[in-house]
């Protein structure tokens, strides 16, 4: 037995039963296998960095547009993942490295906009400092040939590694802890993209994004356990 097993047959939080439920749904299964027979879920998840930096275009413009935009592109970090695992062969380890770090890469690029657009919210500007800063150190521990992962996950996709369905790097239950901290951080982003001028929403968008810090760090760590544990064994 691998040192990851535990952590895959562990129950699964409420959030990820419901996704699986919803995915495992026949219609919703045969449009997941649809979109997947035309664009790779790698592809999907590259366009996510487009949206973002067209929400920031947008966001002097239009508000509304720059909200719905970056709502969107939010929404479509569930559907790579849901079309990598109705896929026969969807899910790869380079995809799952290339679906963190557009994470990573896409709310660091809306942050910096936001502070750029308040930087009289001291508090907020801080919290999101320390967000950035964590995810770029989350991200470097996945190893320094993620690059060449990435590249080969857009560029190749059919060259892959591929993986049995929940059972790759996003089948740790480790990276639960990952999952709920991008949630986190997106809603403070989307809210302060809606609302940055408020002083409430400036609150509550520094404590979500301390919240979403402190579970980069548990995960982070609990994730570097079960590497150290595999590599012993």
């Amino acid at each position: 037995m691998s040192p990851e097993q535990p952590h895959q047959s562990a129950p699964k939080p409420l959030f990820i039963k419901a996704r699986d439920t919803i995915e495992q749904n026949p219609a919703v299964h045969a449009v997941l296998q649809t979109i997947g027979t035309y664009i790779h879920a790698n592809h999907i998840s590259a366009s996510r960095a487009l949206g973002v930096i067209a929400a920031v275009c947008l966001d002097p413009v239009s508000r509304a547009a720059s909200v719905a935009t970056y709502a969107v592109t939010t929404g479509v970090d569930w559907l790579d993942g849901a079309v990598a695992r109705s896929t026969d062969g969807g899910e790869t380890r380079e995809g799952a490295i290339l679906d963190t770090f557009i994470d990573k890469i896409g709310n660091a690029i809306a942050l910096s906009h936001i502070v750029s657009q308040h930087m009289e919210h001291v508090w907020f500007s801080a919290a999101a400092a320390l967000s950035v800063s964590l995810n770029v150190i989350s991200q470097a521990q996945r190893g320094p040939t993620q690059l060449k992962d990435i590249a080969r996950g857009i560029f190749s996709p059919e060259r892959c590694e591929k993986v049995e369905n929940g059972k790759g790097v996003n089948g740790i239950r480790a990276n639960v802890f990952g999952k709920i901290k991008m949630i986190i951080e997106s809603a403070a982003i989307l809210g302060m993209f809606a609302a940055g001028d408020d002083p409430m929403m400036q609150g509550a968008a520094t404590l979500a994004l301390t919240a979403s810090s402190a579970l980069c760090v548990i995960g982070t760590r609990k994730r570097m356990h079960v590497k150290r544990e595999k590599e012993i064994a």
